[in-house]
């Protein structure tokens, strides 16, 4: 069973941030609308109630009322939604967490991706000794690294490598850091001309 994901906290931009406290200490009932606004931008609300620097059930509740206003069509809505769409509200990032928590750091996510880049212009009419060989061979045994001692699951670090979980654990087979799953094993999935797959090709194969 895939283990459940929890999403990391989210920051804010400062410039937004200082907007929606600006918004709050005048009383501007413009706060509400752009704070449901920002649920739809993918905003959760205890990032907002930072920002903001409430409680996120007091956040809540100013988002619920204006979803009502909007539902019904409230007197002087019109006017507030029209503010809102002059407003750049920014998109929220997806960051992602272990159940427990744990998280790879933002460079360490950064460096994982450059070599998947590299590693992606891998062919079979690569030279072995070619360097993108060689970042392909450090990336998976950095996935495999991440997984074995850190604990990491292959879910969690195709989520943050926007990949799927399959992808990481089909380059762990590659490059025999595990033995391809059952459902695959004995199928050109697992095997291909009699060698595993990852393995070198033969002059003239």
């Amino acid at each position: 069973m895939e283990p459940r994901r929890s999403l990391s906290p989210q920051e804010v931009p400062e410039e937004f941030a200082a907007l929606l406290r600006r918004l709050h200490a005048d009383e501007d009932p413009l706060l509400n609308a752009l704070l449901a606004a920002s649920r739809t931008h993918g905003w959760r609300t205890p990032s907002l109630a930072r920002a903001v620097q409430m409680n996120p059930p007091a956040v809540s509740k100013r988002i619920e009322r204006a979803r009502r206003a909007a539902r019904n069509n409230e007197a002087g809505w019109k006017e507030i939604a029209e503010r809102v769409d002059e407003i750049e509200i920014p998109d929220a990032p997806k960051t992602y967490a272990m159940i427990d928590g744990k998280q790879l750091a933002p460079e360490k996510i950064a460096e994982l991706l450059q070599m998947q880049r590299v590693s992606e212009k891998v062919n079979g009419a690569m030279p072995a000794d070619h360097p993108a060989r060689r970042v392909s061979e450090q990336l998976a045994a950095e996935l495999n690294r991440l997984i074995t001692e850190e604990g990491f699951t292959p879910y969690y670090l195709g989520k943050v490598l926007d990949r799927t979980h399959r992808a990481i654990t089909s380059r762990l087979e590659r490059h025999h850091y595990r033995d391809p799953c059952p459902s695959v094993a004995n199928t050109p999935s697992g095997e291909y001309r009699n060698r595993k797959i990852g393995d070198p090709v033969e002059v003239g194969a």
